[in-house]
């Protein structure tokens, strides 16, 4: 009994390694290799490149471990069939860009921030490409291995909380363990860390994780990842964000607007469990 409990966590300790693992490579390998062998002259299509071979390492390598090491168990890892899987996406992007787009009406109504639309086409070229990169290195290739792979497995051996504390865990030390090598390497993009980068990775990891558990998907996830980190490219006091604020704008007012906001949605998606379990509770009228 002792031993193939034994067995089960070095399984289990193995199949989280091997998922980190892979992780590591898919963002180092190809950032290496585009940025000493560049393939374009154009920085933007080199990034493309990288962002893809990111995404096709990351799914490729979930594929390999779903059929030859998982063989069955657990039996699903949230990714849901694809009209759903679609339909998660978009809930998962007006979570946020529907607080955004409120803060934002209420900011002009005001008067607190003036702000211009800059619908060039390089900008949304910029945008449409900053999108594809963003889904690969960052949306899909996080969700998929942590909320996808490394929980499910987890949750074959605890339950839901334990299984959630402990993939945020890992979410939050892998990145560290990242950045650190990928300064020791030299590769460029790397982010400085911080204690705040750390806090926010710890939030944001709880957030995606909550996301998870209610949705029973990755793909809500997937959707509210790409537009958060995506945001700043989208909206600045800059010429080339799609979205320019003016210089003697306070932006302050809309930031406070918007966190307010995100805070009711937060509570909004904690009560709506409770009220989905007490209606199923509720007997049927014949």
């Amino acid at each position: 009994m002792i031993q193939t409990h034994f067995f089960k966590n070095n399984k289990l300790t193995f199949k989280v390694f091997i998922a980190c693992l892979l992780m590591f490579i898919a963002l180092i390998i190809p950032a290496f290799i585009i940025q000493n062998y560049p393939i374009f002259d154009n920085p933007n299509y080199n990034h493309i490149i990288k962002a893809i071979s990111v995404g096709m390492i990351v799914i490729v390598g979930i594929w390999f471990l779903r059929s030859r090491l998982d063989k069955g168990v657990p039996k699903k890892i949230g990714l849901n069939k694809p009209r759903t899987a679609f339909k998660n996406i978009f809930l998962g992007i007006g979570l946020i860009l529907i607080p955004l787009i409120l803060a934002l009406s209420l900011s002009l109504m005001f008067g607190w921030v003036k702000f211009s639309f800059n619908a060039n086409n390089a900008i949304i070229l910029s945008i449409f490409l900053g999108l594809i990169s963003t889904l690969f290195t960052d949306a899909l290739s996080e969700e998929l291995i942590f909320r996808g792979y490394i929980f499910s497995n987890l949750k074959e051996y605890y339950g839901i909380w334990t299984s959630s504390i402990i993939t945020v865990a890992i979410f939050v030390v892998a990145p560290i363990l990242l950045i650190t090598l990928q300064s020791s390497l030299n590769i460029h993009g790397a982010v400085g860390l911080s204690a705040g980068y750390v806090i926010n990775l710890i939030l944001f990891g709880s957030f995606m994780q909550y996301l998870r558990i209610i949705f029973k998907s990755i793909w809500v996830g997937v959707g509210f990842h790409l537009v958060f980190v995506h945001m700043n490219q989208l909206m600045g006091t800059s010429s080339d964000k799609l979205l320019q604020f003016s210089l003697d704008s306070n932006q302050q007012p809309i930031q406070i607007t918007l966190i307010i906001l995100l805070i009711f949605m937060f509570i909004s998606l904690i009560i709506y469990p409770i009220i989905k379990r007490k209606r199923s509770l509720e007997p049927k009228v014949l």
